[in-house]
Protein backbone atom coordinates (compact mmCIF):
# COMPACT_ATOMS: atom_id res chain seq x y z
CA UNK A 1 0.00 0.00 0.00
CA UNK A 2 1.01 3.43 -0.72
CA UNK A 3 0.43 6.39 1.37
CA UNK A 4 1.40 10.22 -0.11
CA UNK A 5 3.56 12.82 1.32
CA UNK A 6 1.02 14.68 3.33
CA UNK A 7 -0.42 11.05 4.98
CA UNK A 8 2.64 10.29 6.61
CA UNK A 9 3.50 13.73 7.97
CA UNK A 10 -0.05 13.72 9.89
CA UNK A 11 0.28 10.13 11.13
CA UNK A 12 3.82 10.87 12.26
CA UNK A 13 2.72 14.45 13.96
CA UNK A 14 -0.27 12.52 15.77
CA UNK A 15 2.22 9.40 17.17
CA UNK A 16 4.93 12.09 18.08
CA UNK A 17 2.01 14.49 20.07
CA UNK A 18 1.07 10.98 21.66
CA UNK A 19 3.96 10.20 22.95
CA UNK A 20 5.36 13.74 24.22
CA UNK A 21 4.98 14.18 28.19
CA UNK A 22 2.44 16.59 29.33
CA UNK A 23 4.55 18.47 30.66
CA UNK A 24 2.99 21.75 29.53
CA UNK A 25 0.29 21.29 31.75
CA UNK A 26 2.30 21.22 34.71
CA UNK A 27 4.02 23.99 34.04
CA UNK A 28 2.04 26.70 32.61
CA UNK A 29 0.65 29.41 35.11
CA UNK A 30 -2.68 30.90 34.87
CA UNK A 31 -4.49 33.61 36.79
CA UNK A 32 -2.66 33.04 40.05
CA UNK A 33 -4.20 33.48 42.93
CA UNK A 34 -4.23 36.53 45.33
CA UNK A 35 -2.36 35.01 48.55
CA UNK A 36 -0.45 31.81 49.40
CA UNK A 37 -1.34 32.47 53.01
CA UNK A 38 -5.05 31.42 54.40
CA UNK A 39 -6.89 33.81 56.26
CA UNK A 40 -5.56 33.60 59.97
CA UNK A 41 -7.85 30.88 61.64
CA UNK A 42 -9.33 29.37 58.95
CA UNK A 43 -9.52 25.82 59.41
CA UNK A 44 -10.02 22.41 57.74
CA UNK A 45 -13.10 21.21 59.19
CA UNK A 46 -12.61 17.26 58.70
CA UNK A 47 -14.98 14.94 59.79
CA UNK A 48 -14.88 12.32 62.19
CA UNK A 49 -14.85 9.75 59.95
CA UNK A 50 -11.92 11.70 58.28
CA UNK A 51 -10.11 12.08 61.23
CA UNK A 52 -10.02 8.42 61.92
CA UNK A 53 -8.56 7.96 58.75
CA UNK A 54 -5.98 10.08 59.17
CA UNK A 55 -5.20 8.94 62.66
CA UNK A 56 -4.62 4.99 60.80
CA UNK A 57 -2.25 6.50 58.32
CA UNK A 58 1.52 5.26 59.45
CA UNK A 59 3.28 8.20 57.54
CA UNK A 60 3.27 11.74 59.60
CA UNK A 61 2.47 15.19 58.20
CA UNK A 62 5.50 16.23 59.36
CA UNK A 63 7.74 12.65 57.53
CA UNK A 64 5.65 13.79 54.18
CA UNK A 65 6.64 17.14 54.26
CA UNK A 66 10.14 16.13 54.00
CA UNK A 67 9.78 13.90 51.44
CA UNK A 68 8.39 16.71 49.87
CA UNK A 69 11.14 19.06 50.41
CA UNK A 70 13.65 16.94 48.83
CA UNK A 71 11.61 15.96 45.85
CA UNK A 72 11.57 19.61 45.51
CA UNK A 73 14.55 21.33 46.96
CA UNK A 74 12.43 23.91 48.27
CA UNK A 75 10.98 24.71 51.90
CA UNK A 76 7.47 23.48 52.74
CA UNK A 77 4.78 26.57 53.33
CA UNK A 78 1.25 24.47 53.26
CA UNK A 79 0.58 20.58 53.78
CA UNK A 80 -2.66 19.05 54.49
CA UNK A 81 -4.06 15.67 54.83
CA UNK A 82 -6.28 14.97 52.38
CA UNK A 83 -8.81 11.86 52.93
CA UNK A 84 -9.16 10.17 49.62
CA UNK A 85 -10.95 7.10 49.03
CA UNK A 86 -8.91 4.26 49.33
CA UNK A 87 -5.53 6.00 49.09
CA UNK A 88 -4.81 9.06 51.64
CA UNK A 89 -2.97 11.79 50.70
CA UNK A 90 -0.91 14.95 51.93
CA UNK A 91 -0.79 17.81 49.72
CA UNK A 92 2.43 19.44 49.73
CA UNK A 93 3.36 23.10 48.76
CA UNK A 94 7.08 24.02 49.07
CA UNK A 95 8.49 27.44 47.55
CA UNK A 96 12.33 27.37 46.46
CA UNK A 97 14.97 27.51 43.63
CA UNK A 98 12.65 29.77 41.69
CA UNK A 99 9.54 27.94 41.87
CA UNK A 100 6.38 27.33 43.07
CA UNK A 101 5.48 23.57 43.49
CA UNK A 102 2.84 21.20 44.39
CA UNK A 103 3.06 17.59 45.36
CA UNK A 104 1.20 14.75 46.89
CA UNK A 105 2.19 12.53 49.23
CA UNK A 106 1.18 8.77 49.57
CA UNK A 107 0.10 8.62 53.56
CA UNK A 108 0.23 4.93 54.02
CA UNK A 109 3.57 4.55 51.64
CA UNK A 110 5.26 7.85 52.35
CA UNK A 111 6.08 8.12 48.38
CA UNK A 112 5.50 11.27 46.17
CA UNK A 113 2.38 10.44 43.98
CA UNK A 114 1.36 11.93 40.67
CA UNK A 115 2.76 14.07 38.68
CA UNK A 116 3.99 17.55 40.73
CA UNK A 117 2.95 20.85 39.65
CA UNK A 118 5.61 23.46 38.92
CA UNK A 119 4.71 27.37 39.20
CA UNK A 120 8.09 30.12 38.22
CA UNK A 121 7.98 32.45 41.44
CA UNK A 122 8.22 35.26 38.19
CA UNK A 123 4.64 34.67 37.33
CA UNK A 124 3.29 34.96 40.90
CA UNK A 125 1.44 38.26 41.64
CA UNK A 126 3.44 40.60 43.95
CA UNK A 127 1.47 40.03 47.18
CA UNK A 128 2.51 35.87 46.61
CA UNK A 129 6.10 37.49 45.99
CA UNK A 130 6.38 39.37 49.22
CA UNK A 131 4.90 36.15 51.04
CA UNK A 132 7.46 34.02 49.52
CA UNK A 133 10.53 36.35 50.64
CA UNK A 134 8.88 36.56 54.52
CA UNK A 135 8.48 32.95 54.58
CA UNK A 136 12.32 33.16 53.26
CA UNK A 137 13.27 34.82 56.28
CA UNK A 138 11.50 32.75 58.85
CA UNK A 139 12.60 31.63 61.97
CA UNK A 140 11.13 28.83 62.21
CA UNK A 141 10.29 26.06 59.22
CA UNK A 142 6.92 25.26 58.75
CA UNK A 143 8.35 21.65 60.22
CA UNK A 144 9.67 23.57 63.01
CA UNK A 145 6.33 25.02 63.66
CA UNK A 146 4.64 21.41 63.29
CA UNK A 147 6.70 20.49 65.24
CA UNK A 148 5.65 22.88 67.97
CA UNK A 149 2.53 22.57 67.83
CA UNK A 150 2.67 18.85 68.02
CA UNK A 151 4.86 19.25 71.62
CA UNK A 152 2.22 22.26 72.85
CA UNK A 153 -1.19 19.75 72.26
CA UNK A 154 0.17 16.46 72.92
CA UNK A 155 -1.46 15.73 69.24
CA UNK A 156 -0.66 14.67 65.83
CA UNK A 157 -0.74 17.34 62.87
CA UNK A 158 -3.23 16.86 60.36
CA UNK A 159 -2.63 20.43 58.45
CA UNK A 160 -0.20 23.39 58.50
CA UNK A 161 0.11 26.29 56.46
CA UNK A 162 1.18 29.82 56.12
CA UNK A 163 -1.64 32.11 57.18
CA UNK A 164 -2.42 36.18 57.60
CA UNK A 165 -3.07 37.47 60.60
CA UNK A 166 -3.77 40.88 61.19
CA UNK A 167 -1.31 41.97 58.70
CA UNK A 168 1.51 39.75 60.11
CA UNK A 169 2.29 36.27 58.08
CA UNK A 170 2.29 32.70 60.95
CA UNK A 171 2.20 29.19 60.08
CA UNK A 172 -0.84 27.51 61.76
CA UNK A 173 -0.98 23.91 62.33
CA UNK A 174 -3.97 21.96 63.52
CA UNK A 175 -3.07 18.87 65.71
CA UNK A 176 -5.61 15.85 66.27
CA UNK A 177 -5.52 14.19 69.64
CA UNK A 178 -8.13 11.26 70.52
CA UNK A 179 -10.43 12.60 67.88
CA UNK A 180 -10.03 16.24 68.96
CA UNK A 181 -8.78 18.96 66.94
CA UNK A 182 -6.22 21.91 68.02
CA UNK A 183 -4.96 24.65 66.28
CA UNK A 184 -2.12 26.25 67.12
CA UNK A 185 -0.59 29.68 65.21
CA UNK A 186 3.07 30.28 65.26
CA UNK A 187 4.55 33.41 64.51
CA UNK A 188 6.89 33.50 61.61
CA UNK A 189 9.65 36.34 62.67
CA UNK A 190 9.34 35.71 66.09
CA UNK A 191 9.02 31.69 66.20
CA UNK A 192 6.51 32.30 69.36
CA UNK A 193 3.35 30.90 69.93
CA UNK A 194 0.25 33.36 68.97
CA UNK A 195 -2.48 31.24 70.20
CA UNK A 196 -4.49 27.96 70.46
CA UNK A 197 -7.71 26.78 69.71
CA UNK A 198 -9.97 24.18 69.48
CA UNK A 199 -11.92 23.54 66.07
CA UNK A 200 -15.12 21.79 65.32
CA UNK A 201 -15.43 18.75 63.57
CA UNK A 202 -16.78 19.54 59.90
CA UNK A 203 -19.57 17.67 58.15
CA UNK A 204 -19.30 13.99 56.69
CA UNK A 205 -17.86 14.93 53.59
CA UNK A 206 -15.66 17.91 54.95
CA UNK A 207 -15.24 21.31 54.80
CA UNK A 208 -13.38 24.63 55.71
CA UNK A 209 -13.81 28.37 56.96
CA UNK A 210 -11.06 29.09 53.72
CA UNK A 211 -12.19 29.27 50.28
CA UNK A 212 -11.32 26.56 47.96
CA UNK A 213 -9.42 27.88 45.17
CA UNK A 214 -5.72 26.47 42.63
CA UNK A 215 -2.90 26.93 41.98
CA UNK A 216 -1.71 29.13 39.06
CA UNK A 217 -1.95 25.77 36.59
CA UNK A 218 -5.42 24.80 37.95
CA UNK A 219 -3.59 22.11 39.65
CA UNK A 220 -4.96 22.11 43.59
CA UNK A 221 -8.67 21.93 44.83
CA UNK A 222 -6.50 23.01 48.26
CA UNK A 223 -8.22 25.58 50.60
CA UNK A 224 -5.26 27.85 51.44
CA UNK A 225 -4.57 29.96 48.06
CA UNK A 226 -7.01 31.95 48.22
CA UNK A 227 -9.56 32.86 45.47
CA UNK A 228 -8.28 33.40 41.90
CA UNK A 229 -8.62 36.61 40.43
CA UNK A 230 -12.10 36.95 37.75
Amino acid sequence: MCYSLPAITTVFTAILVAQTPAASAATAPANPSQSLARPGNAAERFSQAEIRSFEQAPVSLTKAIGTAEASSHGSAIDASFVPANGAPLYDIKTVGNGMLWEGQIDAHTGQLVRRPASTPEAQLTAEQKAQVAEAARAKDSLREAVSTAEQGTGGKAISAALAQHEGKLAYDTETVRDGAVMMVSVDLRSGEVLGTRAVPSGTASGSSTAPAATLPGGASTDKSLGEPPP
